[in-house]
């Protein structure tokens, strides 16, 4: 779990630091993915265990976007305040490909 209890946020309740939180997602997102889950249990997992609130809000809305039945990548470019277009981009050629690995690369760059 993570505590940002001291971090300024933006309008839309994320850290200013967005890069780091990102990175802390991709990370989570993959170990959840290469375990196993499925993109809407993994998603679940960090929505649930994370304690920054613009995350989980942000997760929250991505997770039932894509339990709509949107496509990982759509869900993601509706909060492009978090996701960039490279990573949104990134994602949707995962999602035509090995997701996995794309997630994976994502999480350490």
């Amino acid at each position: 779990m993570h505590d940002d209890s001291a971090v300024a946020h933006d309008q839309n309740g994320l850290p200013h630091n967005n890069k780091t939180l990102l990175k802390q997602f991709s990370q989570q997102f993959a170990d959840l993915i290469d375990n196993g889950n499925s993109i809407v249990h993994s998603l679940f997992e960090i929505e649930h265990e994370h304690r920054d609130l613009g995350l989980k809000r942000v997760v929250r809305s991505v997770r039932s976007d894509v339990e709509l039945g949107a496509n990982l990548a759509d869900a993601m470019a509706k909060h492009n305040h978090f996701f960039s277009d490279y990573y949104i981009q990134q994602v949707r050629e995962g999602e035509k490909g090995d997701l996995r690995v794309v997630i994976r690369r994502l999480s350490s760059s």
